[in-house]
């Protein structure tokens, strides 16, 4: 049998509804999406416009099965013609008595959204059997081929279509889910914020409650040590050197929430005026010399010769510089070394020096290479134990970043725990005139 018997051949001004499905024997690339095709996605809140599915591409090829020798066109459900000749529009050619047409209908969902349409030439329909016959069905044939390519391109451009709306609605929602993400995550950070708040005051509130009376304790117990209440035996006597000890510890863990809470609150207030570094580092070693003594300690001071005076608040970096000698002694063993050294950055033209680095370094337990950075955070221990050898509070270093960053300069820390540890921060020299 021949391929154009195959075709069906409608009478004049008859119609054939071409199936849903192609024939076995028609190639892949001409086969047709079946119209069922989206009955299982149901249509979305906005109708689709099938004018849209017909862009510059599709168009071109149409055109181009068209000069294969045939008719096309396209309607929509209110029969309004989007591609081709509105003349093909079956019932005006039932009413004419035109030629044969075929024609076949894309849905989206139960809704018919367009009608696709194509017929012969009419100089080839009107040719004699005996002698058109072959014309007639290549004109058949690329009637069909031109439907079913319409067909598949409606289809390809639905699904692109839908797919786009698809994206569309999942970007909106995704954007929304963010949005939403962001507010939570908005209101858990005010949140925190007032919590710091509430943290911050409170610890000033109990800070300076509990200094009040502590120093009332401190000063009887130096008048009785003084023997102004009467004379004391020994024994007595180093009871109150305990609590006077004891005392000024917790003295200065008082006066360190006090500092951390001021901080947080209004941040570091300075009063910048020039003064001499060495003075201030044989004043913090004379300080600390007793707690140093009655651990065997040798604490060394070794600063470059004509060292620029420091620009700075005073107070503020002599308690950088305690805080961190009193943590080298507090962590080096018996016998062991801490050394104080500092010298001026671009040292080759002192004119132009700009910072000074200071390093105190000691001979102790050291502190592991990945727990450098935690050191600093407030309240941080390397040992947080309840059975940790060495006491603390974790506030001492938080302090003396907070310190060091307000002038300008920065802190870091090396170490090596056969060694001991190395703390190296910078300071601004004041400018000479």
């Amino acid at each position: 049998m021949s391929r154009a018997a195959s075709i069906p051949e409608p009478v004049d001004g008859s119609v054939v509804r071409e199936p849903l499905m192609p024939r076995a024997d028609e190639s892949s690339c001409h086969r047709a999406a079946p119209a069922d095709s989206f009955e299982a996605s149901p249509p979305s809140d906005e109708p689709i416009d099938p004018a849209r599915l017909l862009g510059a591409e599709e168009r071109g090829l149409l055109l181009s099965a068209c000069d294969l020798g045939c008719q096309l066109a396209i309607f929509d459900a209110a029969q309004t013609c989007l591609f081709g000749d509105p003349a093909l529009l079956p019932s005006e050619r039932m009413r004419e008595g035109a030629g044969p047409l075929v024609q076949r209908e894309v849905f989206y969902g139960t809704a018919c959204i367009a009608t696709i349409v194509a017929a012969p030439l009419p100089d080839r329909t009107s040719s004699e059997p005996a002698q058109g016959g072959g014309d007639r069905g290549a004109s058949l044939r690329a009637a069909h081929f031109a439907l079913r390519l319409a067909e598949s391109l409606l289809y390809a451009s639905l699904r692109r279509t839908l797919a786009a709306r698809s994206h569309q609605a999942y970007v909106e929602e995704t954007h929304c889910e963010l949005q939403l993400k962001a507010q939570r995550i908005e209101q858990a950070v005010e949140r925190m914020r007032d919590a710091d708040r509430i943290k911050a005051s409170f610890l000033a509130t109990v800070s300076h409650e509990l200094r009040t009376p502590l120093t009332s304790v401190l000063g009887y117990s130096e008048m009785l040590l003084d023997g102004l209440a009467g004379p004391l035996n020994e024994e007595q006597r180093d009871y109150l050197s305990t609590v006077m000890a004891k005392g000024e510890q917790l003295l200065g863990l008082i006066s360190k929430l006090l500092d951390v809470s001021r901080i947080e609150s209004v941040g570091v207030q300075l009063n910048r005026r020039p003064f001499d570094l060495s003075d201030m580092v044989h004043e913090v070693v004379y300080l600390q010399a007793p707690h140093a003594r009655r651990r065997r300690l040798q604490v060394q001071i070794s600063l470059s010769e004509q060292l620029p005076q420091i620009f700075g608040d005073r107070d503020k970096l002599r308690q950088v510089m305690s805080n961190l000698v009193s943590n080298a002694i507090k962590f080096t063993p018996e016998n062991g070394r801490v050394e104080i050294t500092a010298h001026s950055l671009n040292a080759d033209d002192p004119a132009t020096v700009r910072s000074v680095q200071v390093s105190v370094i000691d001979s102790g337990i050291g502190i592991p290479p990945e727990l450098h950075d935690k050191v600093f955070d407030t309240f941080y221990q390397v040992d947080n134990s309840p059975s940790r050898a060495y006491e603390g509070s974790g506030l001492g270093l938080a302090i003396v970043r907070r310190f060091v960053e307000a002038h300008g300069g920065r802190v870091w820390v090396e170490s090596s725990q056969p060694r001991g540890t190395v703390f190296h921060f910078t300071l601004p020299a004041a400018q000479t005139p």
